[in-house]
């Protein structure tokens, strides 16, 4: 039977690789050994000085290798080429049994009961992480391993049958995406798959020998001995050991990833620790743990944060990328607006910037990326060291962010300097209550958000009226979303047709309707000719607060300002109250909006309704009427009711599925001529949600 053992790592784990090769020759295993190298050669070190062959894993010829190694860290994507390796065993060295073992594991003894099981049939043999309950305060515990897994996957041996290979390529499947360290959502790495084995693979059988891959995790449990026969564990023989967590060279941490264990409480396996740290020395650890990962740099040989590697990762989602190549250092996506906010600060939130707030409760509490005052305190704090904070690059971060010329107070700098310095402050830390913890560390995040709210909108200077020509019309200027397909768009036109249509001389400027993915319409701006002294812009309060990142509000000084507004609620947003500087007067389209905002201020608010067009009226439309009722099958003599809704917006507030119940309620049984509603959905190709709720709502309704 021919058995294959491997290892996997990369180039800074060598030394731990060459150790555990030699330590297999020393306690007589003659199999084959091949390292995997999750990372590059690129001439950094001769694979002829090892104790082994290597084999990079662009080698191995899977099609997601790139992918997975830009979405997955160094540990993620040394673990989720596993079944990979396993592949090109069974497949390219005809192993009857590959058998993988951590390379920070030291082997003692030929290890025959796990070559015993294979060949009395064993499809798959693990070890157990536990095999006694563990709960006594320290770390980890019952549940950290529950988390973690039922069985650790240093170790694990898979013989080349039919259920095997089927398990590994399921398993090869799911680690191209899922390979992640996401303990809230019961993942961890490639372990947590290895607990469907027993049920997946009846032939698998668990190991429970106390001598084998005996660690931290069950020291607990193993009483490490040394007899005349060498090394045991609850007085049988130690076949290997486990040393994940070792600091080399140092000898006084046991394992840096528990708490339960020091050196001076193992006991003789002190001993034994010692010695396995001087073989890592012998074999240059300190030389080979300088070697970066080639995979965390782009092709031109800058750094790859790793926020943007789980931001790619999030916005890959399932999606497996072939011929993506992610090496090829593109920011675009970093740099463009998150979708999942609607944008209300001076600058944009964007992808990455989004990712790093939804991995950070603390500025989930404190800046409500929902609010005005919430996107413009957590840009702030990316101005004042959050950007730091997080491991992002400047050249990340929108240039008005990184802006060196804003004033940051002193209170916001002494807050960055506690954040910046917190390695430093974390022993002092960990002694202050979790509570109060969060309540310092939220204080502090207030205090670095509590820039100028001024810099985030557009002050409107005291207007310039004196020196208008005595004959002609003035001009106009009117901003708006002229080439978007929206109402704000719609309303903005008309406006330019009724003033042109009373001989104003109009000059527009098409702002770009933004995330809205409609600027499309033909639209040509219209030049004034003439002095423009009155300025209307056709943008909602929410984006007047940031009507810098569109508009040249140069152009607007000295100019009398007019805001055309809407709003549906009667309450006026608070965080929308700083709009009203950059303007001298609002216009609303009804009288509905225009109480809502005079309720908040002392400036004019005028009802200017949308303008009827030429040819709209009632009179001249009774054909197209009949027409629109035939297009949609509508009785001529029916009462017709229409909602009208655009998903993009808050979906809430306009409540298509509020009217259709309302209808349904009202008129239940309609006949053929009887009440119809009519339902306008615009710019839902990417709403399924939503349209598949309306359907089920509506379905069985006639009418």
């Amino acid at each position: 039977m021919k058995n294959v053992y491997f290892t996997i790592c990369s180039a800074n784990y060598l030394a731990y690789a060459n150790t555990l090769c030699k330590s297999l020759r020393q306690a007589g295993v003659a199999d084959e050994f091949v390292i995997f190298l999750a990372d590059r050669i690129d001439n950094r070190f001769d694979p002829a000085d090892l104790c082994a062959p290597v084999i990079e894993s662009h080698d191995l010829g899977f099609v997601a290798h790139d992918d997975m190694a830009f979405r997955y860290s160094i540990m993620e994507f040394n673990t989720a080429i596993k079944p990979f390796c396993i592949q090109h065993l069974f497949d390219k060295h005809a192993a009857d049994a590959a058998i993988y073992i951590d390379p920070d594991i030291l082997v003692l003894r030929p290890l025959e009961h796990i070559v015993d099981a294979l060949a009395g049939g064993a499809d798959i043999v693990l070890t157990p992480h536990l095999t006694a309950p563990l709960h006594d305060g320290h770390h980890p515990d019952e549940m950290t391993i529950l988390q973690t897994g039922a069985y650790n996957l240093g170790f694990g041996a898979f013989a080349n049958t039919g259920p095997t290979k089927r398990f590994v390529n399921w398993w090869a499947d799911r680690l191209e995406t899922d390979c992640i360290v996401d303990l809230e959502n019961g993942l961890f790495v490639d372990q947590k798959f290895l607990d469907f084995a027993p049920s997946y693979v009846p032939g698998t059988k668990i190991l429970h020998h106390p001598g084998y891959n005996a660690a931290y995790w069950n020291l607990a449990h193993r009483r490490i001995t040394r007899g005349q026969d060498g090394w045991l564990a609850n007085d049988e023989p130690l076949y290997f050991f486990h040393f994940s967590g070792v600091t080399p060279p140092s000898k006084s941490v046991f394992s840096k990833h528990q708490d339960r264990f020091g050196v001076d409480d193992i006991g003789a396996l002190r001993d034994l620790l010692e010695e396995y740290v001087d073989r890592l020395v012998a074999e240059g650890h300190e030389t080979w743990k300088t070697l970066p990962y080639a995979y965390n740099s782009y092709e031109d040989g800058s750094p790859i944060p790793d926020v943007l590697r789980r931001l790619y990762r999030r916005k890959a989602g399932q999606r497996k990328l072939p011929t993506a190549t992610p090496f090829r250092r593109d920011i675009s996506l970093a740099l463009a607006p998150a979708p999942e906010t609607r944008q209300m600060a001076a600058s944009p939130v964007t992808n990455l910037m989004y990712q790093v707030w939804i991995e950070r409760q603390d500025l989930q509490n404190v800046f409500p990326l929902t609010t005005h005052q919430g996107q413009a305190g957590f840009l702030n704090w990316f101005r004042t060291g959050g950007r730091t904070e997080a491991g992002v690059p400047d050249d990340l971060v929108p240039a008005d962010v990184t802006d060196a010329t804003v004033r940051i107070s002193q209170r916001q700098r002494m807050a960055g300097l506690v954040f910046a310095n917190l390695d430093r402050l974390r022993p002092l830390y960990r002694n202050i209550p979790e509570p109060v913890r969060l309540r310092v560390r939220e204080s502090l995040l207030r205090i670095q958000g509590g820039g100028e709210e001024a810099s985030y909108h557009f002050v409107a200077d005291e207007p310039d009226l004196a020196g208008l020509p005595e004959q002609g019309a003035p001009g106009i200027e009117v901003r708006g979303y002229f080439r978007a397909a929206t109402g704000v768009a719609e309303g903005a036109r008309r406006a330019v047709a009724a003033l042109e249509a009373v001989g104003l001389p109009v000059t527009t400027h098409t702002v770009p309707q933004p995330a809205a993915g409609s600027n499309s319409l033909d639209w040509a701006d219209r030049e004034a000719g003439a002095p423009t002294p009155v300025a209307i812009t056709h943008m909602n309060a929410d984006q007047m607060l940031i009507l810098r990142r569109w508009v040249d509000t140069d152009r607007l000084a000295g100019k009398y300002h007019i805001g055309y507004w809407a709003w549906e609620l009667e309450g006026f947003p608070d965080d929308w109250l700083p709009a009203l500087d950059a303007v001298h007067e609002v216009w609303t389209p009804s009288r509905f909006v225009a109480d809502a905002i005079r309720a908040r201020t002392d400036k004019p608010v005028t009802v200017i309704p949308h303008p009827i067009l030429p040819g709209e009226g009632a009179a001249t439309a009774e054909d197209d009427r009949a027409a629109g009722r035939d297009a949609f099958g509508i009785g001529h003599g029916a009462f017709v009711f229409l909602t009208a809704f655009d998903p993009n917006s808050f979906i809430a507030r306009k409540n298509p599925l509020g009217a259709l119940e309302a209808f349904a309620r009202a008129f239940p049984n309609a006949g053929e001529d009887g009440p119809v509603l009519l339902v306008k959905m615009h710019g839902g190709d990417h709403h399924h949600a939503v349209r598949r709720a309306l359907d089920e709502r509506a379905a069985g309704q006639g009418n």
